[in-house]
């Protein structure tokens, strides 16, 4: 449960990240030059606070944009970071009509405290999450594992789960995943697919760390770069199994 609600946040903040980067774009492209793509990191959202439109922007100095920086918990490179920032604030720009910055500033404003507290509350969660996974028996077999932390762990602890008898083999794991290909032939034609289920994600993130080389030969789509995909030894709580190559048949997803 705990594992699922962080993810949930995570998404539900990505969410609103892109409604306020779509935001910035059509009024505001200095600041997603001064700040990227990452609006939920806390530079961002101090500065937007402070400053929700590109006029309130070019008129702030670098100590104002220092005390931001500060508030939103900034401690090392300050003046370094605010003399960027300000320096990409003061790029020109086309200016919209007044109706539509007030508009695009109005969202702007509404938008920022909702990421900051999704980043409160994630923070909270994740540290509960990291708590209870502290506690199982697990615990440290789990994070022993190559490319596994407490959140990858968590989730594919939940996911999985823990009993030590659950699947028959590595086939039985890799269905209840959704990772087992399932190929369709007609003619001299022949795709290979998979299902999405929820237990693809915690996977999906564990493979590259896990399996950081793919044998020549191997041909792997970018989505099924997962240890029951690539190929080798995968252990889990109590259960040890082997894991077969990957087809090799390009393959796509479908529902």
């Amino acid at each position: 449960m705990l594992a699922r609600t962080h993810q949930n946040l995570i998404w539900t903040r990505q969410r609103q990240v892109n409604q306020l980067r779509s935001a910035l774009r059509e009024f505001f492209p200095a600041a997603l030059v001064a700040f990227g793509t990452d609006l939920a990191h806390h530079d961002a959202l101090a500065v937007l606070t402070k400053a929700p439109t590109p006029d309130m922007a070019r008129r702030l100095s670098i100590s104002q944009i220092r005390a931001a920086l500060r508030r939103g918990g900034r401690q090392l490179k300050l003046d370094r970071r605010a003399h960027q920032i300000q320096t990409a604030l003061l790029t020109d720009q086309l200016a919209a009509p007044d109706l539509i910055v007030d508009a695009f500033a109005t969202t702007t404003a509404a938008l920022v405290p909702i990421i900051s507290t999704l980043n409160d509350q994630i923070g909270q969660v994740e540290a509960r999450l990291v708590h209870r996974l502290d506690q199982h028996p697990d615990a440290e077999l789990i994070l022993s594992l190559p490319g596994l932390g407490h959140v990858l762990g968590a989730r594919v602890l939940a996911e999985f789960g823990d009993a030590p008898n659950r699947y028959k083999d590595a086939k039985a794991r890799r269905n209840y995943a959704g990772t087992s290909p399932i190929t369709i032939a007609s003619g001299t034609s022949r795709c290979s697919y998979w299902r999405s289920r929820p237990q693809w994600g915690p996977s999906s993130g564990w493979g590259p760390s896990h399996v950081p080389w793919i044998p020549v030969g191997l041909r792997v789509p970018p989505r099924v770069s997962t240890p029951a995909a690539a190929g080798g030894l995968v252990v889990f709580p109590r259960v040890s199994m082997a894991v077969r190559d990957a087809p090799t048949v390009t393959t796509t997803s479908r529902p």
